[in-house]
């Protein structure tokens, strides 16, 4: 694993959204196509804002984008990451609708759910040479994407997208994820940690900590790790 460490979140940011932005321009040189999952939550909202601006716009119709995990709720619910994405990137970039892959958190069951974006992944990204970047962050009790700490999806193999439940007070408890596995086969992962109350998992992780989540992807040896958090 690779840290690299700012001094807050926007030059976190600056540096994450520079790097998206070359790898896609080396990517769709190389094959004509750029794919990248996003991240839900707090942390990536300032990334989102940024990338427009570095971004060549040229390249957006050849980017296709993906989503890591999703509430269940409709697209324009306040706690949807598709709506978040929408709100900070998506309104300002000028890209198909059909290089949009929403993962559909208002069908139900959550599992047809589950089920529908699986095949959507397996439509795109079956081989694994598509599989640019994913973007992840990090809870304060160590999850990825919505893959928690001994929850169900924790333990899949197999699978690429499961239906899970988040502990319970968490903003919507179910919800739809990628797994691990399936995270760990991207050729680019970029973590992106923020905020002090984060500081004592991530020195667990550091100290050799692999039963959580993020635990477990970062002992992959495959996550490059962006942090503005002090003193670790």
């Amino acid at each position: 694993m690779e840290i690299l460490r700012f001094s807050d979140l926007h030059a976190l940011s600056l540096d994450v959204a520079g790097r998206i932005s070359s790898l896609a321009r080396e990517e769709v040189k190389r094959k004509g196509v750029f794919n990248m999952v996003l991240s839900g939550g707090k942390t990536p909202m300032t990334l989102y804002s940024i990338l427009p601006d570095l971004y060549p716009p040229e390249l957006w119709s050849r980017t296709h984008l993906f989503w890591g995990d999703e509430r269940c709720v409709p697209p324009d619910h306040r706690e949807s990451n598709y709506g978040m994405a929408h709100r900070s990137l998506l309104s300002r970039i000028t890209i198909p609708e059909g290089n949009i892959h929403r993962m559909e958190g208002e069908v139900k069951p959550v599992e047809r759910a589950a089920e529908r974006y699986e095949r959507v992944l397996r439509d795109h990204l079956s081989d694994p040479e598509r599989r640019d970047l994913i973007l992840l962050g990090m809870g304060k009790d160590g999850h990825v994407a919505s893959v928690f700490p001994g929850g169900r999806a924790i333990r899949e193999r197999k699978r690429w997208v499961l239906p899970v439940r988040a502990p319970k007070g968490a903003p919507v408890e179910e919800r739809i994820t990628l797994t691990l596995p399936f995270i760990e086969t991207f050729k680019k992962i970029f973590l992106l940690l923020s905020g002090e109350e984060k500081a004592g998992i991530f020195s667990s992780i550091l100290e050799g900590d692999k039963d959580c989540p993020a635990g477990m992807l970062i002992a992959s040896g495959r996550v490059l790790l962006f942090t503005d958090i002090k003193g670790i």
